[in-house]
This record gives structure tokens, sequence and C-alpha cells, in this order.
């Protein structure tokens, strides 16, 4: 998710810089907010960035909010996030009292950002239950080398415990390692990995990323090989989301080759404000695809 959340904010401003206002004096700048969080895991990656002037070149070092006061509150404790920069970005983060802190499920947080130029900006999120695998596909899978009749397969099948008022949940099957492949073998080799070729995806908007995702309106669903783009090692996981990540990620992930944000599906408050505050359980599992042919 981490690098799909920094193009969702980058893509954001970028667009949002780009608005065709009636003269460039009209332009009023906004504040974009991006955090997610997921259950059992740190508070962290809470990126603050505005939006720059269609007259500038766009700067993403420029776009970082450093200096804002950050807070998230539950019912019994205020949690106060730090700034940090990091080889992965900016980000806001908690890194909790005594110990590192992690997100707790049925939860509800609520996100209080106070500029520095004084202005307020809110979002609120109740986290899901955790959600975990009832059934995972085997740790090791045999790639069919039949090609041509590539259907669904049994021994893909996946299912996971039902949250009660969730509906759709999110399958993410992502490439671990798309460089290596023979040193995960017993004994090692020194063969590398590559890509699961098909004709249908050479020109598609997304062939470039290492993770296939999908929305399944189920707790149970035959897996299929067109899941995997690569080969090698893979993390198949299934995201639990609540309402605000369901509505963001439906607009950045299928929104086809240029997705646009609509502002008025975002969840967080405040003047010049757009964006998103929400959260997720995730239950993950790794598999080995061992190459069809050389």
């Amino acid at each position: 998710m981490k690098k799909i959340h920094l193009l969702f904010v980058v893509a954001l401003l970028a667009g949002l810089s780009a608005c065709e206002d009636p003269v460039p004096s009209d332009y009023l700048q906004q504040n974009g907010v991006e955090a997610i969080l997921i259950v059992g895991e740190p508070i962290q990656e809470i990126r603050l960035m505005r939006s720059q002037d269609v007259k500038d070149t766009f700067s993403i070092t420029a776009a970082f909010i450093k200096d804002a006061d950050v807070k998230i509150l539950t019912d019994s404790d205020t949690l106060q996030l730090l700034y940090r920069e990091t080889e992965k970005g900016s980000e806001y983060w908690y890194p909790g009292k005594d110990t590192l802190y992690k997100v707790q499920p049925n939860t509800t947080y609520r996100l209080r950002i106070r500029l520095a130029g004084g202005g307020l900006i809110t979002g609120t999120t109740t986290t899901p239950g955790q959600i975990s695998y009832t059934r995972v596909i085997p740790d090791t899978l045999e790639y069919p080398k039949d090609t041509t009749n590539l259907t669904t397969d049994e021994k893909l099948r996946l299912s996971w415990t039902p949250l009660p008022g969730i509906n759709e949940y999110i399958l993410r099957v992502s490439a671990l390692d798309t460089l290596e492949y023979g040193k995960y073998l017993n004994p090692p080799t020194e063969e590398k990995n590559r890509r699961i070729e098909r004709f249908w995806e050479e020109n598609a908007p997304k062939y470039d990323d290492i993770t296939r995702w999908a929305y399944i309106p189920a707790t149970n669903i035959p897996g299929s090989w067109n899941a995997f783009k690569w080969f090698g090692v893979q993390e198949v996981s299934v995201f639990a989301p609540d309402p605000n990540f369901t509505k963001w990620f439906k607009q950045i992930r299928f929104g086809g080759a240029s997705p646009t944000y609509n502002a008025l599906l975002g969840s967080v408050q405040g003047e010049s404000a757009v964006g998103v505050f929400a959260s997720a359980s995730v239950t993950s599992d790794t598999t080995f695809v061992i190459k069809n042919q050389p």
C-alpha cells in the first residue's frame, strides 16, 4: 500500500494545481491529507501536503507540510504525532509511550490537524474488527504448463472470517521479489525471476505495477491464476475496509488510467482540506509460484 498511498497524494495535489481557474490570481491553496490506519500496525505514514499554484513547477518536497500539530484522539487517549523524514518520504507517526502503539480494532479514532496558520482539519474513522483467513492457498504452487485454459483452480480458493457491516473486501496479490527466484529453491540456484506475460496486459495502464487488486463481495472465492503477475514469492492479502477506505480506494485504484479525485467523497473536513482518513484490517499469507518453464 505504501507506494499507492504516496502516488495518491501526488496525483491529488498535482491535479489540484492544474485545475482550470478563471485567472491565475484566483488560485486558492488546498491542503491534502492521507491518513490510513491498519489494525494491528503502528500509526505511521500520515501525510500532509499542500497544492501548488499552476504557475509554479510542482515540487514534491515543497508540497510537504512539516510544521502541523497532528493528533489522533480516542475516547480514552490523545495521541500526539511527530514529524519525520525517511527514505520513503515525509510522514507523521506516533511512537507510543512505553512501547510502540498499535492500532486497535473496533475503535473510533478522531483526527485533529492544526495548521501553523491556524486552520483546523478533522476526520473520523471506526476501525473494523480483526479479519483472519479460514482457508489459505498452499505455500507452493506450480503454474500450469497449459496457459490456454487458465480457469479457476480449487487449490487457489480463499476464505476468511466475515465482519459485521462489511460487504466488500479487497484482495491484494503482490510479488515480493521480482528479481530473485532461484535463491528461494532448495537447493538454491542463480536463476532470476520473470514476469508472467499475457497478451491482453501488454498495454494495460497498470502494467508496471507488481500488485493485483480486486473487490470481493463475499468471504469465499475461487482463486484464479491470472491474479499473479510474476513467478516466485507472493503475498496474498485480504483487507476489510471501513467506508472511508472503500470510497477512497475505488477512486484511486479503479478510476482508469488517469483517476480523478472527487473531494465530495473525501473523509476529512476543514477549510481548504481534501483527502482521506480511513482504516482497515488485513490478513496475509505467502506462497511461492514455480515457473511453468525455465
